[in-house]
């Protein structure tokens, strides 16, 4: 009884060994397969970075430009940007790193602040500025500044942040509060940087000596461009590849177009899309792709749309750099969400092109939807669904907050004395804060002047949402003639 209990524990031995094999070995020719290195990883270091689209007042950045080691700065303020330059032909070249914070750039060389440059102020109205020396003297009370500031954002002239900031507060005594915190400090009006970037001089070369781009806020000077890329969603990555613009957007999906608006691929993801990187590598070939770093810690490589590689580090990912890394041209920075840094490193003799021939449909489509049973419930609810098809649709249709739209404006006005050409249209939208301007041509027609009502309609009431008086002047020609 013995003996054939140890046989059946032998043969079950047996059988489970053999079923492990297979996955033993599937698993050990997938670990000589990952082009990967695992250089360092530090799990207290303690870091707080984030992709260069996301901002937060309180986050130290970390990156790792070509010919410096590593890069660690804290902020108080909201940083937006950094890039890295050389500004000089002396060897060894040391880059420097230009950081954008505001209007400032700061300039770092050998880890320490070397220069801070200052984006230059935009024009101010003098109109404007004489009415805030006069508030500062007390020369002006507040409801006239009020009054003044709306008289020239009528005109058409471009009010500074300040001022837009005081007439955006309809309470008088928080009007004057807000006037006390600025009374002492002169009217300027600041541009933000909202992006950066580098260009050579004369040499195409990693360690060339190149000039620094800077692009401000509103630097379209009211122009619309003529390649507009509407998205479905909000981006969450942006990078730049020869001829094409890969965007990642906050539905899962990253979408290549063309640089005149052509959409070339889209792709969807299983999980949010934390970064996006591109990995441009010239060894013996030149190799392109683009790294997308997951939520969840997975790591994707693509080429164009055909996925290269994979690998997970099983943990939550904020952000992600590929570059150089001291002697390694090809190193992966990985900042995790516990605050741990992990470096990984390209082998030179990678292969990132014979596992992109064995291109095809994802796995995720052979399985199957957790679908639930049908309640009755379920069932109940679809059949009124059914049934109230068309009044559930108005209603949505027609609930929720509505901007005013065919808005109609009437002139009331004595038809004996004057002849209007237009004495009714419609405004499309009227949207808060915007000033509208509109033409009607009036005609005297007799030697009398009176006042003309105009009056802002609504559509449901039969009462003036707003009304004024424009009391007119008395014909210059009839005056002439009177005298």
């Amino acid at each position: 009884m013995s003996s054939a209990a140890t046989d059946a524990a032998a043969k079950e031995g047996t059988e489970k060994a053999a079923n492990d094999a297979p996955k033993a070995v599937a698993s050990h020719h997938a670990a000589e397969k990952n082009p990967w290195l695992h250089a360092y990883h530090n799990s207290v270091a303690g870091i707080k970075a984030f992709t260069k689209f996301y901002v937060d007042e309180r986050a130290s950045v970390v990156g790792c430009p070509r010919g410096v080691e590593c890069l660690l700065l804290w902020y108080t303020k909201s940083l937006v940007l950094s890039q890295h330059l050389h500004a000089e032909s002396t060897r060894p070249r040391t880059p420097s790193i230009a950081v954008a914070s505001g209007p400032s750039i700061y300039i770092y060389r050998n880890m320490r602040p070397y220069y801070k440059f200052a984006i230059p102020v935009l024009d101010v109205d003098p109109e404007e500025d004489k009415l805030w020396t006069s508030i500062a003297k007390c020369e002006t009370d507040i409801p006239a500044a009020n009054h003044q500031l709306n008289l020239l954002r009528a005109n058409g002239i471009r009010l500074t942040q300040r001022s837009r900031g005081f007439l955006a507060i309809d309470d008088i005594d928080q009007q004057a509060d807000y006037v006390s915190r600025f009374i002492d400090e002169p009217l300027v009006e600041q541009t933000t940087i909202t992006c950066m970037t580098t260009i050579n001089k004369n040499m195409d070369e990693k360690d060339a000596i190149s000039c620094l781009v800077v692009g401000t806020e509103a630097c379209q000077n009211g122009e619309l461009l003529r390649s507009v890329i509407e998205l479905e969603s909000p981006a969450c990555g942006l990078l730049q590849m020869d001829k094409n613009i890969i965007v990642a957007c906050v539905d899962r999906k990253v979408i290549s177009y063309h640089l005149k608006g052509k959409k070339n691929w889209s792709m969807s993801m299983s999980q949010d899309i934390v970064a996006l990187e591109a990995m441009n590598l010239r060894r013996t070939k030149h190799t392109k792709g683009i790294l997308i770093a997951l939520r969840k810690g997975e790591i994707l490589l693509y080429h164009e749309k055909i996925k290269v590689h994979s690998f997970n580090i099983e943990s939550n990912l904020t952000a992600m750099l590929f570059g150089q890394f001291g002697r390694e041209e090809a190193s992966l920075v990985l900042v995790h969400k516990t605050g741990a840094l992990t470096l990984k490193i390209l082998q030179r003799n990678a292969d990132l092109e014979a596992s992109a021939t064995a291109a095809g449909p994802p796995p995720e489509q052979d399985i199957p939807l957790n679908v639930p049973k049908k309640t009755k419930l379920y069932v109940e609810q679809t059949q009124r669904e059914r049934d109230h098809a068309t009044e559930m649709h108005r209603h949505f249709q027609n609930s929720g907050t509505k901007f005013a739209s065919e808005v109609p404006i009437a002139l009331h006005y004595d038809h004996t004395l004057y002849r209007v050409g237009t004495s009714l249209f419609v405004v499309p939208l009227l949207l808060p804060g915007v000033p509208y301007a509109y033409t009607v041509d009036v005609e005297s027609v007799a030697s009398a002047a009176d006042s003309i009502y105009i009056f802002v309609c609504g559509k449901d009431s039969c009462v003036p949402l707003v009304s004024a008086v424009v009391n007119m002047p008395l014909s210059e020609l009839l005056a002439s003639t009177l005298s």
